[in-house]
């Protein structure tokens, strides 16, 4: 993990073991990856496709990290609960053909979470 993610607060802690030997080693992957078109705005510019580090973000009642890369949302849940099997269809995990769903759009200024992300890289040195 880079300094820089430290500094934002973004340690996967015991999942980032899980996940280096997942992607990287080809080991067992059993993480939930629900996935979902990415629909964030900005301002007049419209829809964006944008690159998100991931920052911890609750899911209804589960914990995911949320993470965007290549017009793409990705929840990873790091819970030991599982996504509802009605979510199946959308999740990463053992499907051959996986279907995208889309939420409403929503300006990237609107969104709490990312505004930090937004103003530290916008800022001018």
């Amino acid at each position: 993990m880079s300094a820089r993610n430290a500094a934002d607060g973004l340690d996967l802690g015991r999942y980032e073991q899980v996940l280096r030997k997942s992607l990287l080693e080809k080991g067992p992957y059993d993480l939930q990856a629900l996935v979902a078109r990415q629909n964030l705005t900005l301002g007049e510019l419209g829809r964006i496709d944008f690159a998100i580090n991931p920052y911890r973000q609750r899911l209804g009642e589960l914990n995911t990290w949320h993470f965007a890369v290549g017009g793409l949302d990705f929840h990873l849940l790091t819970d030991q609960r599982r996504f509802d099997p009605q979510w199946s269809p959308f999740l990463a995990n053992g499907n051959e053909v996986l279907h995208l769903t889309s939420i409403d759009r929503k300006d990237i200024r609107e969104v709490p979470m990312l505004r930090g992300l937004l103003d530290r890289m916008t800022a001018r040195s």
